[in-house]
């Protein structure tokens, strides 16, 4: 089973662009990873195509989207605050 593979192309972005897809495999891959995954640790990984997840990436994409998050905040108490209460 590769579930990578079974998501229609359609819908790639989706995967893509999700904030959990990166803490997800980034999550999967530290616990199923090396001598304290268990026998089947790598099975899991193998089952779930997340062999070689870079857990640097997925954190830098999350910070991204931290940071993006907080300047769009930013940008609408800006904007939209009158100061009146």
């Amino acid at each position: 089973m590769e579930v990578y593979k079974d998501i229609p192309i359609g819908w790639m972005w989706g995967y893509h662009i999700a904030l959990h897809t990166y803490s997800f495999e980034w999550f999967m891959h530290n616990q199923f990873s090396g001598t304290e995954g268990g026998f089947y640790g790598s099975t899991i990984l193998d089952q779930y195509d997340m062999q070689n997840v870079d857990g640097t990436k997925n954190a830098c994409i999350l910070m991204g989207y931290a940071l993006l998050f907080e300047i769009g905040f930013f940008v609408v108490l800006k904007v939209f605050h009158t100061g009146r209460r």
